[in-house]
Order: structure tokens, then sequence, then C-alpha cells
């Protein structure tokens, strides 16, 4: 773990740090020593401010959620696009973590009875099957590059509505 501070020009938004590293070490750093950290960004994209807060401990995050008042829907819990794509945060509003009390609740309860043990049960053949389907397939005709072979596939598959 590195003994000195962040910089404090760390974006931790930044998609180049995921691409250059994990940044396990920062967090961990973060979490000892600024917890709770202002993380400044270039573009404020609509927002009227220019970063955002970073929180790296559970306890932090619990208690600021919790905290009456505290509205995911109205604060999201992501950053935002710095392509300013996305000024309002539309693109997430549908989303579980992204929704309030009684909403969340309400949509929790319907999805949780999709994953019961019962129901995942039901799916595992058809996924098993499908599974060695797609991995025979790429041996077969694939070049050997699993995101060639099978990821891009099956993503224009679904984008498609196709049956993988």
């Amino acid at each position: 773990m590195p003994s000195t501070p962040v910089d404090a020009r760390l974006d931790l938004s930044d998609p180049d740090l995921l691409a250059d590293h994990l940044p396990l070490d920062e967090f961990a750093w973060l979490r000892r020593n600024q917890p709770i950290r202002w993380n400044p960004q270039a573009s404020t994209a609509g927002y009227g401010d220019a970063g955002f807060w970073s929180l790296t401990r559970h306890a932090d995050i619990t208690a600021v959620t919790r905290s009456p008042g505290w509205s995911v829907e109205a604060n999201s819990a992501f950053v935002r696009r710095l392509d300013e794509s996305d000024p309002t945060g539309e693109s997430t509003r549908n989303l579980l973590l992204c929704m309030d009390p009684p909403r969340h609740t309400r949509v929790r309860r319907v999805g949780n009875r999709c994953f019961t043990p019962r129901a995942l049960a039901g799916l595992e053949d058809d996924l098993r099957e499908r599974a060695h389907r797609i991995v025979w397939a790429a041996r077969r005709d694939g070049t050997g590059d699993f995101v060639l072979d099978i990821a891009r596939k099956q993503d224009a598959a679904i984008k498609a509505g196709l049956r993988s």
C-alpha cells in the first residue's frame, strides 16, 4: 500500500485510471486517510458543481444514505458522464440502485422472486446447454480470442433480440 498521500488530482471517475490498473492501493489509502473526499472533475455537465464527494468506507455510505432527506434519485449513485451526454442522469433513473423507497422496495420485491434457489435451479440446465454450445462453436470457428469469438457475438445477439 502506498505510504504517500494520493495525488490531489486523482479523479476516481477517470476511465484511464482503471485502464492503467485496479486502484486498490488508492482506495485503501483513501479509506485510511481521506474516507470522505471531494473529487474534482473538469466538466460540470449542467450540475452546477465541479466534481463529487467520494465516500470510501461502508459506515460513511450507510450513514449518508440513511440520513433523513437523502435521495439517491435526486443525487444519483453514479458519477456523471464527462462527455455530458446525459446531464440529467436519465439513463440511470430506472436502475434499482438509483431508486428511493418505496419504489425501490416494490421493484426489489418483484426481482427477488427471480433469484430464489428454486428459480435459479430451473434455469441451470438451459444455461449450461447454451454455454456449451457457445464455447464449442467458438472452438470450432473462432480465433481463440474470447472477446471476438464469444463476448461480442453474444452482445450483438442480445441486442438483436436473438437467442444464442
